[in-house]
Order: C-alpha cells, then structure tokens, then sequence
C-alpha cells in the first residue's frame, strides 16, 4: 500500500510539474509573440522614419539649388545695373557733347 501511496504522489507530482512546466513554456511564448510584435512595430516606424528622412533630404538638396539659383541671379543683376551705368553715363556724355 506504501508503494501506491508512492506513485500516486510520484504522478501527482509530475502532473504538477507538467502543468508548471506548460505554464512557463506559455509564458514564453507569450513573451516571444510580444517581443516579435514590438520588433515589428519597431520596425516599422523605422521605415517609415527613413523615408521621412529621404523626403526631408530632397527638399533640402532643392532648397539649396533653389538659393544658388537666386544668388546667381543676384550678382548677374548686379553686373546688369553696373553695365546699365556706363551705358547710361555714355549716352548722357554723348548727349552733353
């Protein structure tokens, strides 16, 4: 009697083992699907902070085109008013004389 006394307990405790041991490995899983859910959202908003990067990136690259543009504007003006003062300065000595 001792001897099935002793097995019952022995099954008991591996049954409880085997339900601690399902209860850690669900745990885990649980863990594992968070950290894989998270992984990809992480991942995600990388991407999409990347394009915003590159977007960003383009429209300064444009910008600093645009600004070179309007600074060669601007000195091609300035030779344009110094041109424009000789002219001037010739046609008024001309009409002087």
């Amino acid at each position: 009697m001792l001897r099935c006394d002793y097995a019952v307990c022995s099954q008991a405790t591996i049954a409880a083992a085997c339900n601690s041991t399902n209860e850690i490995i669900t745990m885990f899983q649980e863990e594992l699907s968070k950290s894989v859910r998270e992984n990809v959202e992480i991942t995600e908003e990388s991407n999409r902070l990347q394009e915003q990067w590159v977007d960003e990136s383009e429209v300064f690259d444009m910008m600093k085109q645009h600004v070179r543009y309007l600074e060669q504007y601007r000195v091609d003006s300035i030779f344009r008013i110094f041109a424009l003062k000789a002219q001037v300065k010739v046609l008024s000595d001309k009409l002087n004389a």
